[in-house]
């Protein structure tokens, strides 16, 4: 009877223990707010150890099958295979803009060697490193529309600046677009018409959908061609960027919309 006692308890301890821990694994994981590798935008911070003052960063589909980002002047874009703790970035193109501030252009080319020889990664809290070996190549911390871009987005009254690389002259009625975070929601003027709508925005990540607009039809001028533009391209919308006080909406790697941002 002992014995058959004993096994009991120790059985009973068991239950109990995994309950227990078990448990406090569960709700440690749920608690946790540490950014996931993927749909995070990582901003660079070290170059091969030395810090750097950039606008390079990297934003990784949730896909784990493409990358897109900046390299300080230029937006990238490749192919990415991940493994466990392996990664390799292949197929990397992107735009030929030249930056003639001193040392960008070099640095950005420091970056994508970088981005190419790395073979494995580290993520630990916010903080993002690319390896190869036991060298560190580059270093990144995670921002994101959450925490810092939704608040950068609903701050400013975003001017409309260009549409799909066309550059859009000064208007009677200056498009704009503006973002009410409690509500939810953006609105503004395509130029001719009133619109608003809804809007959700994580990470890098955005969509507008539900838009109205007044039905006015503006004839004098190429007004009606920019709401076209402006329209579609909200439509299309599925990641932004915040830059240097501009506004990019993209779908995929694809610019759309380019805003100058202003106070309201």
């Amino acid at each position: 009877m002992n014995i058959g006692g004993n096994k009991m308890r120790v059985i009973f301890t068991a239950i109990i223990f995994t309950l227990l821990f078990g448990g406090m694994g569960l709700r440690t994981a749920e608690a946790s707010s540490d950014p996931s590798l993927f749909e995070t935008h990582w901003k660079l911070t070290h170059l091969n150890k030395k810090a750097v003052t950039s606008e390079a960063s990297i934003f990784i589909e949730e896909s784990r099958e493409r990358f897109t980002g900046s390299g300080g002047c230029n937006r990238i874009f490749g192919v990415l295979e991940i493994g466990e703790k392996a990664v390799q970035f292949s197929g990397a193109g992107s735009t030929r803009m030249a930056c003639l501030e001193d040392g960008v252009m070099q640095r950005e080319a420091e970056f994508l060697d970088a981005l190419q020889k790395a073979t494995s990664y580290k993520l630990k809290g916010s903080t993002l490193k690319l390896m190869n070996g036991r060298r560190e190549l580059a270093r990144f911390t995670a921002t994101g529309g959450i925490s810092t871009g939704d608040t950068e987005l609903e701050s400013k009254k975003w001017l409309l600046a260009s549409i799909k690389g066309t550059e859009v002259g000064e208007q009677e009625e200056q498009a704009f677009l503006v973002f009410d975070k409690e509500k939810a929601s953006a609105g503004g003027n395509s130029s001719c018409n009133s619109f608003g709508g809804s809007y959700e925005a994580k990470e890098a990540t955005i969509r507008f959908f539900d838009i109205i607009q007044t039905m006015r039809a503006c004839i004098e001028d190429d007004r009606m061609e920019i709401e076209r533009g402006f329209m579609s391209g909200l439509q299309e919308a599925n990641r932004y960027e915040i830059r240097e006080g501009r506004l990019h909406l993209f779908n995929g790697d694809t610019e759309l919309l380019v805003f100058t941002g202003t106070d309201k």
